[in-house]
């Protein structure tokens, strides 16, 4: 009987071509199941964890990789139902927002409730939620013992608890996935705004699959199937991962050099991209 690999997230584990996700469920020679989706909050994702739970699809030998969202994002019945991609509006420029986009048409239509709720809401309470969740998750892994889980946030969560006491089939990285995302990035690490001065040239979209260069994909599904094959996530640090190799893209040519360097993978709608913005500057 052939493991699952189950993985669980937002963009950084979203499955597309050429993505980690595929990459690693190829050579552990497992199936796949990817319920990450772009811009979902955890919430959306660990609704979807909590039924496979409940439906007992966990088997001996699978693979569970949960990689935990940022705290804070938008988790309303919208999120968690209709379209989770949504969860990011907030933590992304507002006045992106405000456009006649169908996807935005939720968000305009509820502003001040959104922004009633963020004015008196306690923002710790997301962090502390978080932490819960992975403990969920680790209560999860000493009940199902010839199961693997693995937990990987992309951002650090504030109220860690240091519980160290774990079972050996539960683990927690402390390398975070944005980080690894932004030290690829030449003269990033002093720079708040990093990641909206690197997507400001293609219209707010990332040119990089899961936010990591090719590779540092590959880099990546070489790391969690390490991770995988000894138990331990000991060797999963910011060293095994390549830095400071992109520059903040401002054209086409720098994007298509990246390509031929092998960061980026070529997609057709990125090169569109460049070529209306082309067009607008000259109509």
């Amino acid at each position: 009987m052939v493991s699952t690999l189950w993985i669980y997230g937002d963009s950084f584990a979203e499955e597309k071509i050429g993505s980690w996700t595929t990459i690693l469920s190829k050579n552990l020679e497992m199936e796949s199941k990817i319920k990450a989706v772009g811009g979902a909050c955890t919430e959306y994702a660990f609704k979807h964890f909590t039924n496979d739970l409940k439906n007992k699809s966990f088997k001996p030998s699978d693979v569970v990789i949960f990689v935990m969202s940022s705290p804070g994002r938008l988790n309303f019945y919208h999120q968690l139902n209709e379209d989770p991609q949504t969860g990011t509006q907030i933590i992304r420029d507002v006045n992106n927002n405000k456009t006649d986009n169908p996807r935005n048409r939720w968000y305009n239509n509820n502003e001040e409730h959104i922004e009633w709720w963020l004015a008196n809401k306690d923002h710790s309470l997301d962090n502390i939620n978080h932490e819960g969740y992975i403990s969920l998750i680790k209560d999860t892994a000493y009940n199902y013992p010839d199961v693997l889980f693995i937990v990987l946030p992309i951002v650090s969560i504030s109220y860690n608890l240091d519980l160290n006491k774990s079972p050996s089939n539960f683990l927690r990285s402390y390398t975070y996935l944005t980080e690894i995302s932004k030290k690829e990035i030449i003269g990033s690490q002093e720079d708040n705004n990093w990641y909206k001065k690197f997507i400001a040239a293609t219209d707010n979209i990332d040119v990089r699959i899961n936010h990591l260069t090719d590779c540092n994909i590959k880099l990546l599904a070489y790391a969690l199937e390490e991770a995988v094959r000894k138990k331990s996530i000991d060797n999963f640090k910011y060293t095994a991962f390549r830095q400071e190799i992109i520059p903040y893209l401002t054209s086409k040519e720098e994007w298509e050099d990246g390509i031929e360097k092998g960061f980026y993978i070529y997609q057709r709608f990125i090169s569109d991209i460049f070529l209306n913005k082309k067009k607008r500057i000259f109509s």
